[in-house]
This record gives structure tokens, sequence and C-alpha cells, in this order.
């Protein structure tokens, strides 16, 4: 037989009764207290938090009715039942005035004990179950709420970095829009680089914090944390792996790494790799001082999105570096040649203009489409926009460098390898109709 689910504290003065039924009790419920007068009853109450409180009602030091009124002052909605030899009107008047669930008069039937219990038991792990079904409900509404509040920020993100491009006001502007989307209490970019032995490091170059948390940019172990160094060394093994670290401070495996995350105050942690044309370039990181949180889907999520979209903008930063030199450069060449190198390196220049107004309207188009759009070379996606995300419903790290294949549904692979394989033998636009498999198993058209 299955013991309820439940705990009870059994409140008798008479010693015998009290062991027969403890006895009894215990072979039907999970936990049973015992107390042998009502003082001693409402201190274990106030100790265990009992589901129901059984009791007599004459006892000596406080009696029965007397600690149910004190346990009523404390909750009202606990469950009590009166197991009494006395039956006088007032006590089932007094009984019923506070609330008592049921009133069963000495000598009781086991069985009738046993089911006068049982029936609270039903009622309270039912009133459980809808408590905890409320509260999932509330906490999915909460990870919905936020999953949406995320979301815009990384959007928002998106614009910033392709107006702004990747500089230390956007960087900050960034880290603020993510801490604040993801209530965290800071947020940071540390930067991989050689010392002048050639020696890798890592150091912290931006930084956010929310409130009154203490920053921590300018914490001399944080300028240069070489890879080697043990409180780091994890942490370079698995990010090279383009895996993340996160979790409880006080749960990681390395001790020198908890000591050091612990005096920053940190409690949780979660901290992604950003990848610039397959290089570990450094790494994203979220901290919170306030609460051990358990990092949900959308906030890793998030962070994975943004260290895709930082890498890319830090690419993009290189190469706008590498084509201003490479400007500089050319100008320099052309003060010293002819006026007719003069006028092609003009017309290069507006080359370039037209070209980034060409890429910029691209862009819009390509981030704003209502459909989804995807550029495949060899069969491989190179590259996504947030509608193709948001139809698979996956993340730019799952789709990026896998075969479209793999999202087609098997009656359509034959149909989508004949138009990829013949696409350049064909002029103008073609459309055909295929099937996708979103991440959760749902057709897509």
């Amino acid at each position: 037989m299955d013991k309820l689910n439940i705990s009870l504290l059994y409140v008798e003065d008479d010693g015998t009764l009290r062991n027969i039924y403890k006895k009894i009790l215990e072979y039907s419920i999970r936990k049973v207290y015992v107390a042998s007068n009502g003082l001693e009853g409402l201190r274990d109450y106030n100790t265990y938090h009992p589901d129901i409180v059984l009791t007599d009602v004459r006892m000596p030091v406080m009696d029965g009715l007397d600690m149910i009124t004190k346990i009523r002052d404390l909750d009202k909605n606990t469950r009590i039942i009166i197991l009494s030899a006395f039956g006088e009107p007032r006590y089932f008047l007094s009984a019923i005035e506070l609330g008592v669930k049921a009133y069963l008069l000495k000598p009781v039937d086991t069985a009738h004990l046993l089911k006068a219990i049982g029936e609270q038991a039903n009622d309270i792990l039912l009133d459980k179950k809808v408590r905890d079904e409320e509260e999932k409900r509330r906490i999915a509404e909460n990870e919905q709420r936020k999953s949406e509040a995320i979301l815009r920020a990384l959007a928002h993100v998106t614009a910033v970095f392709f107006q702004e491009g990747f500089n230390g006001a956007s960087a900050r502007k960034v880290l603020k829009l993510i801490g604040d989307a993801t209530d965290s209490s800071r947020v940071y970019i540390f930067q991989n680089f050689n010392d002048e032995q050639g020696k890798p490091y890592t150091s912290q170059v931006y930084e956010w914090v929310h409130g009154e948390i203490i920053p921590e940019i300018d914490n001399p172990v944080l300028a240069r944390l070489y890879f080697d160094d043990p409180i780091f060394v994890r942490w370079v093994k698995v990010m090279q792996n383009h895996k993340f670290i996160h979790g409880l401070v006080k749960n990681l495996p390395v001790k020198a790494e908890r000591e050091v995350l612990q005096e920053q105050g940190i409690i949780s942690i979660l901290s992604m790799p950003i990848y610039v044309q397959g290089k570990w370039w450094g790494f994203i990181g979220l901290d919170d001082c306030i609460s051990e949180r358990i990092w949900s889907e959308a906030e890793m999520g998030a962070l994975e999105t943004l260290a895709h979209n930082l890498g890319a903008a830090i690419y993009r930063k290189q190469v706008e570096n590498e084509l201003r030199e490479l400007n500089v450069h050319l100008e320099q060449r052309v003060r010293q040649r002819t006026g007719e190198l003069e006028k092609e390196i003009t017309e290069r220049r507006l080359a370039e203009t037209r070209l980034r107004e060409s890429e910029e309207k691209y862009r819009l188009i390509f981030e704003n489409a209502n459909n989804g759009i995807i550029l495949i070379i060899d069969g491989e996606i190179i590259m996504i926009n947030p509608k193709t995300i948001e139809i698979l419903e996956s993340t730019p790290g799952k789709l990026i460098g896998s075969s479209l294949l793999n999202f087609v549904h098997k009656e359509d692979k034959n149909l989508l390898n004949s138009f990829l394989s013949s696409i350049q033998e064909r002029a103008g636009a073609e459309f055909i109709d295929v099937r996708l498999f979103s991440a959760t198993g749902k057709v897509k058209w």
C-alpha cells in the first residue's frame, strides 16, 4: 500500500493512545509527528508545518481548542481533525467556528479515521497540484515575456551593429541592451591578444554593470589573463571547442576558478565564445551577483546569437580597417601618379559608394524580409536571415554550416537536389515548392 504523500501532526495526552495511533498512522502516511499537549503541538506545528493536524480536545498545559485557535492565527487554511471522547455540543460548535474539517469520537474505527484523513489528504494533494500547475504557468509566462524582451533586444543589437559598426560606443550600447533584457548584474566582452613574446592571453575590454554592482573593468587580474593560468585553462579548452561556460559558480569544477569569480561577487555565470572567421577572438559573458540563477534556453540562445553577431560585426570592422588602410595607400599613390589614375581612383570610390549603398539595401531586405532567405554554397547553409530562424525554430549555430537537406521532407529531397544541380543552367528566376521540418518537427512550406 502506497503511503499518502502528506505530513500529519497528532496531538494526544494519553501516552498509550498516542503510541497506538502513531503506529496506525505511520502505516498510511509518509510523515507523522506526535505531541503530548497543545503547547507542545503548537511548537511542533511551527517547526514542521504539517499538512493535517489531528488533535484531542481536553489536554493539560494547553487544550486542543486553544491550540487550534493559535494555529488559525498563523494559517487559516491548515486542515484540522478533532479526535476526542467528548461530544458535547459546545465542543462541536467551537470546532465549526474554528473551521475543523472533521470531529471524530473515541473510540473511533481505524477505517473511519483513515477515511477522514484520506479525504483531507486528497484535497490537499489536489490543491498542491493546482498550485504547482499555476506556478508552472506563471514561470512559463515569465519565460515567454523574457524571451520576447530578449528577441527585441537582439533585433536592436543587430541594428546597432549594422548602423554603427563595432566600436567602443556601440559595444557599450549593446551590452546595456542585453543586460537590461536578461536582468543580469554584469555583461562584458573579453578579447584575446598575444604579448611581446607571442604568448596568448585574454583581457576584459568592455563592461556594463547594473545599479550598485561593482565594476570589474579595472580588475588587474582580468587585464591580462594568460591561457595557461590555472583559473583560465579549462575555459580555453572549452571555448576552443566552440562550447560555453555556464552554471552556479559554487559548482564549477576548478577551485581556482571559483575563488576568482566569488571574489567578484558572481553567483551564476554564462560565457559564450566569439569566433571571427573561424578563429577564437574572445568571449562575451553574463554575471548574476544577486541570486542562484539557472540560465534559461532563451538567455543562452540570446547570448549565442549575440556572439555570432559580434563575430560578424568584428569581422566587418576588420575588413573596413583593411579597406581604410588600402584607401590611404592608394591616395598616396594617386598623388604621385597621373590624372588618368586619379580619375580611376575617383571611379573606384564611386563604385565603392554604390556598393555600400547596394549592400545596405540588400541588408535591409535580408534582415527585414517576411520570407526566409538562405544562402547555400555547395549544399551548405552559409547565411540565414531572422525570418529563417523563426521558421525553422532553431539557432544560427545549429543552422549555419549544416546541409539544407537536413531540414527537407524526404519526399522532396530529390526534387530539391535536381533543382540545385541544374540552377546554373537556367536563366531567370524559377520556383519550386518543398516541405521543410522545423526544429520542433513542424512541417513548413
